[in-house]
């Protein structure tokens, strides 16, 4: 059965320095070097706490806290459910889209090719850069990246399949033509 933990903080005044200490369970775990304040010797003795309570997994209040410690919860990246509507392309996503294209003719004569893009080989071959491809994943236009290890390393990348559906996802606003608003002038 686990002990249950008990702490108490002591702080105490020695010719004008204050001197603060933690004890767990009755026995004494830190104390701090005489301050010339009792606010002083107070943070200190609280940065300790927190530290404790990261190690140990405890949850002691700070000293002049009176609220309860809250418990942490991870940060969760919401991805919409259905792909959503683009309504708009960049000049540079037709260029992208042409390139896309002319490796699809290339790809069709060679049957070995690659299956797994990182990416490194977005930019590089298609000129999609980190920043797109990870707002197309969380707008539902590709997939989670999955993960591969590559010579000893883990590199975050997408499938040929799921590129591919991207592409055609580009190839579907406006036939591929750009509609992006920036450069038009406004006409009234």
């Amino acid at each position: 059965m686990k002990e249950k933990k008990t702490y108490r903080v002591d702080v105490e005044e020695i010719n004008g320095a204050f001197k603060a200490s933690f004890f767990v369970n009755g026995r004494l775990i830190h104390k701090t070097y005489p301050q010339h304040s009792k606010q002083n010797a107070i943070m200190f003795i609280n940065r300790y706490i927190e530290r404790y309570n990261a190690m140990y997994g405890t949850r002691f209040r700070l000293i002049g806290d009176n609220k309860p410690k809250a418990k942490v919860k991870e940060k969760e990246i919401k991805i919409p459910k259905s792909v959503s509507k683009r309504k708009f392309i960049s000049p540079s996503m037709t260029k992208s889209l042409d390139r896309f294209d002319n490796y699809i003719n290339q790809r069709q004569s060679k049957q070995d090719d690659k299956d797994f893009f990182i990416f490194l080989d977005l930019k590089q071959m298609f000129g999609v850069h980190h920043a797109t491809a990870m707002t197309a994943v969380y707008r539902g236009e590709l997939p989670q990246p999955k993960t591969l290890i590559i010579n000893g390393s883990r590199v975050k990348g997408f499938q040929f399949d799921d590129v591919n559906n991207f592409f055609e996802i580009i190839r579907g606003v406006s036939n591929g033509k750009p509609t992006s608003a920036m450069g038009t002038q406004n006409v009234q």
